[in-house]
């Protein structure tokens, strides 16, 4: 009978650590990968939010300038005389007017007017949207508030007609020898350093 060398068969102390080790990388690396994704997951969404809330923007802003009116209005804090389209980025209001086209859900109950006034303004880094339910509204109008964007630096308005830019805008309130301007030109700049520009045609569509 020939001896042998006797095994039990297990693993040794080194090939453990190996086993272990290797086991550690492919956890870090999944991980890791695991991380990246879910961040890659969160920006594309983050992207999508934010473009989202331009095309909202971009939609308002068209929608109110193609129905602008050479109407008055009175400022809802009762300052200075009735006014129609008013707009330069050194106003507190960047810009103002009185729009028609607001559509009453039930007109046999709803007696109201089908104008009224619109403000945009950049307050603490947002573009905000403010709609009063009334062309002259007062301090118990309800007002409509909607932040367009946040994070604004800065907020530049130019305004085009016969060939000229205009860094202000004012339209006598009903006036019908008032010109409206043909176009403005509203530009955003944010935080980040990007910016947007955006040209309207006013009583019109996007140019």
């Amino acid at each position: 009978m020939r001896a042998g060398a006797a095994s039990d068969g297990g693993f040794s102390l080194v090939e453990t650590l190996v086993a272990l080790f290797v086991v550690a990388l492919l956890a870090t690396s999944g991980g890791a990968l695991l991380i990246s994704s879910i961040q890659a997951g969160d920006a594309v969404k983050r992207s999508a939010d934010e473009v989202r809330d331009l095309d909202v923007m971009h939609a308002l802003l068209r929608d109110d300038l193609s129905a602008i009116t050479r109407r008055g209005s009175l400022s809802p804090r009762g300052i200075g005389t009735a006014q129609g389209l008013a707009g330069s980025d050194r106003y507190e209001i960047a810009l103002s007017f009185v729009r028609n086209g607001w559509p009453r859900l039930e007109p046999e109950q709803e007696l109201r007017s089908d104008l009224q006034r619109v403000e945009y303004l950049l307050e603490d880094g947002r573009f905000i949207r403010r709609a009063y339910a009334a062309p002259d509204p007062s301090a118990e109008t309800p007002v409509f508030e909607r932040v367009l964007a946040s994070n604004v630096r800065a907020l530049r308005l130019r305004w085009y007609l016969a060939g000229t830019w205009y860094d202000e805008w004012e339209t006598g309130p009903a006036d019908p020898a008032s010109e409206l301007p043909s176009m403005v030109e509203i530009v955003l700049e944010f935080e980040s350093g990007d910016s947007l520009t955006q040209r309207m045609l006013v009583g019109g569509v996007v140019s």
